[in-house]
């Protein structure tokens, strides 16, 4: 009597299980017009497909439910996050994934931006870096500056 009890709990709490529901995610590099996309990412859309070719091998994941997120939205969610600053409940809702989700995203794309930093950031000899640096202080006061980055908005 006892068995069949817990098999009519296991049968009731198996049918009070929610059914897990995957949305379409909206695919960046369709939805938005080059302006909006520019002003969402701060990123040409060019240059998008550019980094997302270099990095693509790192954002693929494999999941026992093959419902991963795909890597174009992996990267248009790290580079919202990066980009403009806000919180990751913000960037998660407009692309309709979990916080948990943009963490992971955030964290995948750094890496695979990492990986090959090496190809464009270069920096200047020692010799070099003593020119930039005098006329960093002869310019603006700035004393051992090498160099500096500017950004637009």
């Amino acid at each position: 009597m006892a068995s069949a009890l817990h098999i009519l709990d296991l049968e009731i709490a198996s049918s009070l299980r929610r059914q897990r529901v995957f949305r379409d995610r909206l695919n960046p590099l369709d939805e938005y017009s080059d302006a909006e996309f520019i002003a969402r990412y701060r990123i040409a859309r060019y240059i998008f497909m550019e980094l997302l070719n270099e990095i693509q091998s790192k954002l693929f994941r494999s999941t026992t439910c093959s419902h991963s997120i795909p890597p174009t939205t992996q990267l248009a969610v790290a580079l919202q996050f990066l980009a403009t600053g806000t919180f990751q409940t913000v960037v998660a809702s407009a692309h309709g994934i979990s916080r948990t989700s943009v963490s992971r995203c955030v964290a995948a794309v750094c890496d695979g931006l990492a990986s090959i930093a090496s190809r464009y950031i270069k920096f200047p000899s020692e010799i070099r870096q003593r020119v930039i640096q005098e006329s960093f202080h002869q310019h603006g006061g700035f004393p051992l500056v090498f160099g500096g980055s500017m950004a637009h908005t």
